[in-house]
């Protein structure tokens, strides 16, 4: 969740007199700030700029009107609340305006949150629909988070949309409301719509015979294809993902921590695509997954004739097969003593020498460590190696839990469903009560668990919709147990009001007294547990409902 209003408040008010931003914000804000500040946009501003709009090229009026389709088709199920639905181009101005309530357009044309208004961050300082395209991922910006004090009364959730067949960016899905009104789980909704709109536009330019498929992944541009389970915006990830993007700049050695699941190896796998050493070989070794006696071997290779069943030739091993590339190294906490000591000479030399070679090899290696335990507990054990413990951990980058990710829940789980629909050609949405089981679900294995459960659901039902059937069992199971909970604490609370009514022969007012709440709070719970209030007001004192 965004940090306290008040606290978000403060911090705006002393960045824009000069100051800087400090941890009460979220680095995607932050960061955005920052970029307003340099760009000089004003914080004070109250009505966005109208843009310059050159005459648009053939394709970006197709896609255009393709995508109001699209948003026309989804405005409906807003029809009646206070949310807006909005779709920009890449640039940031607005095309479509989708308003659920007519009363609205006075107060949208008063900010000129209309078509042909800018909305870039150049123009409109941090909003949802500028920030996601200048960070190029989905965002929710609410309240005092946005750089302009006339937006401060909202708050919007923005994913962007792509050609994924190049990879450009053609535009966003905005969906605006007052502060406080903005679910957080309107963001996973937002995205679902882009992903959405990008499937959809990909398959009619391919049926039109305009641009080939991608056969492969690995055609896309490189830096426009992030795995799905990189996405996140709590303010753990962000500042894991930060360290991350930072850490792929240089080339020393990184340790990563989190517990089992968290993408320890896709973080690292990312780290490595986004350094100088992306042409190189990314090699990954699970040290917990390997024999005792195998791992030195494993690692370093060994020369021909150095055991028996020796291959002829010998074996160069992991870390030669990584020369020039990034070595992974998985579970290093349970890399046995000797590893540890071979591992830190060949940090410090540069060089391996394979069991049963005469002389040492160089190797040009970085090295991404991963662990999901304490390694500082098991350095004062004595079973860690504390200097090789700190030529690791020149960088440690800690992954928090799934649990502690509750706001990146339903966008993971819809990026990954996302994905699993490409697949089969379909499209597939989750219903309300499995994301509400989502987001109350402790998630032990984290992202992985997310990942299999979603693919799994979309594997097994042959309905659009993920519902509780298609979970696996111990998902059914847990729902299962909180719907029994949430029965059994209604029906002891429906006890209890029918004892107080009971005890007072009917008397609301008294009722409420005797239970510690106010009248109008009795009214409700009686309302909510389908008790008609009429028929418990026994006493002709109560006031009506």
């Amino acid at each position: 969740m965004p940090p306290q209003p008040s606290r978000v408040y403060r911090a705006w008010e002393n960045f824009v007199q000069g100051g800087a931003t400090c941890f009460e914000v979220r680095p995607v804000i932050g960061r955005s700030w920052q970029r307003c500040r340099e760009r000089g946009v004003d914080p004070f501003r109250q009505v966005a700029p109208t843009a310059f709009l050159p005459a648009c090229a053939e394709e970006a009026l197709s896609f255009r009107s393709f995508a109001i389709d699209y948003l026309n088709y989804f405005g409906q199920t807003v029809t009646g609340s206070d949310y807006v639905l909005v779709l920009s181009d890449g640039q940031g101005v607005l095309q479509h305006v989708v308003v659920s309530n007519k009363r609205y357009y006075t107060l949208l044309e008063r900010h000129n949150f209309v078509p042909g208004a800018d909305w870039s961050e150049a123009g409109a300082g941090t909003n949802a629909i500028g920030t996601a395209l200048a960070e190029e991922a989905p965002v929710m910006v609410s309240g005092p988070e946005h750089y302009c004090a006339g937006w401060h009364p909202y708050a919007c959730a923005a994913a962007p949309i792509r050609d994924l067949s190049t990879g450009r960016l053609l535009g966003t899905v905005d969906v605006s409301s007052f502060y406080r009104e903005l679910h957080p789980h309107t963001l996973g909704w937002v995205i679902a719509i882009a992903r959405l709109i990008e499937a959809e536009w990909r398959r009619k330019n391919f049926r039109s015979g305009r641009r080939r498929l991608p056969e492969r992944v690995d055609q896309f541009p490189r830096e426009h294809v992030p795995p799905p389970d990189l996405i996140g915006t709590s303010p753990g990830w962000r500042r894991a993902f930060d360290l991350a993007r930072r850490a792929a700049r240089t080339d020393i050695n990184v340790l990563i921590t989190g517990e089992t699941g968290t993408g320890k190896e896709v973080l690292a796998r990312f780290i490595h695509r986004e350094s100088c050493r992306r042409d190189g070989p990314f090699v990954a070794l699970n040290c917990a997954a390997l024999p005792r006696e195998l791992v030195v071997s494993e690692l370093f290779g060994y020369a021909e004739g150095a055991f028996t069943g020796a291959a002829r030739g010998g074996w160069g091993g992991r870390f030669l097969a990584a020369h020039r590339g990034t070595l992974f190294l998985d579970e290093i906490g349970d890399a046995p003593p000797e590893v540890q000591l071979a591992l830190l000479r060949a940090i410090e030399e540069k060089q391996v020498s394979p069991l049963g070679a005469s002389k040492s090899l160089p190797a040009d290696v970085r090295i991404i460590a991963a662990t999901s335990r304490n390694l500082l507990e098991l350095m004062n054990a004595g079973s860690f190696r504390r200097d090789l413990y700190y030529r690791l951990a020149v960088i440690t980058i800690p992954l928090p839990p799934l649990r502690e990710r509750k706001e990146d829940v339903l966008p993971l789980a819809y990026a990954f469903l996302e994905a699993a629909a490409q697949r089969q050609g379909r499209f597939l949405y989750v219903a309300p009560t499995v994301e509400k089981l989502f987001l109350s679900y402790p998630w032990p294995g984290n992202v992985r668990e997310l990942k299999n459960t979603v693919e799994a659901a979309a594997a097994l039902t042959e309905a659009p919709v993920i519902s509780i059937e298609s979970l696996p069992v111990v998902l059914k199971e847990y729902f299962l147990a909180m719907s029994h909970a949430a029965s059994s604490e209604s029906g002891e609370k429906v006890a209890e009001i029918l004892k107080a009514l009971r005890e007072t022969g009917g008397n609301i007012r008294k009722a409420a007294c005797l239970l510690g709440i106010d009248r109008s709070t009795l009214y409700r719970r009686l309302r909510r547990y389908g008790m008609d209030p009429r028929r418990c007001r026994i006493c002709p004192g109560d006031p009506p409902p």
